[in-house]
């Protein structure tokens, strides 16, 4: 009760207030700041962080990823159902090697959808795998007017050709090949035809 009294005193008493309050001040402490909060959670990301590039170039490749999704879907929806059944079937029997039960599908299959190039790839391969060299060779050039500038497919275009005897047309392939810069594949090629063939590979050479 003392205690309380002499502060109600000390307050009334403006000297005494002063005095009072002048002492407060030279006791006064400066606080610390307080220490920066640990709950990030409404701090917007810094650019200049890889976690800022990690989180944007995550956004951009899960886009592209779902572009390719919805774009291979639509065009899964523009092919008949029945279609679509005969090509994963097709696929699956070239890929267990079982030519003989693929090749009346892919048949179908190209007569169903004529400018589609992966059909044509598997035919004549498959075509070829079983001897049907004439075949493949007919389908592969399918292929290659559907991908006129692909190199490969000019390689074994000439290839095939020239195994089966169609000169005039290995001859073309390779006169191609040399316009389009490719001499290092034509002299490749000329090499393999003259050790399987070398007097084909004259009358090759001699044509103009």
């Amino acid at each position: 009760m003392r205690a309380i009294n002499l502060a109600y005193e000390t307050l009334r008493d403006p000297k005494r207030r002063k005095r009072y309050d002048a002492q407060r001040a030279e006791k006064a402490v400066v606080q610390p700041p307080a220490p920066e909060s640990l709950d990030k959670t409404n701090e917007s990301p810094n650019p200049t962080s890889p976690l800022f590039w990690q989180l944007v170039f995550g956004v951009i490749g899960l886009g592209t990823i779902l572009g390719g999704l919805i774009w291979w879907s639509a065009a899964q929806r523009g092919r008949p159902q029945q279609v679509v059944a005969n090509w994963e079937l097709a696929n699956a029997m070239f890929q267990r090697r079982e030519y003989h039960a693929v090749l009346p599908a892919l048949r179908q299959l190209s007569n169903k959808e004529p400018s589609n190039p992966s059909v044509w790839d598997m035919r004549w391969k498959t075509e070829s795998a079983l001897g049907l060299n004439a075949a493949a060779a007919d389908s592969l050039q399918r292929l290659v007017q559907l991908n006129p500038t692909d190199i490969e497919l000019r390689d074994e275009h000439a290839r095939i050709r020239f195994l089966i005897g169609d000169l005039p047309t290995a001859h073309a392939e390779l006169m191609w090949l040399r316009a389009n810069e490719e001499e290092t594949s034509v002299v490749r090629l000329i090499e393999a035809f003259r050790a399987h063939d070398p007097q084909r590979t004259s009358q090759l050479l001699n044509l103009r």
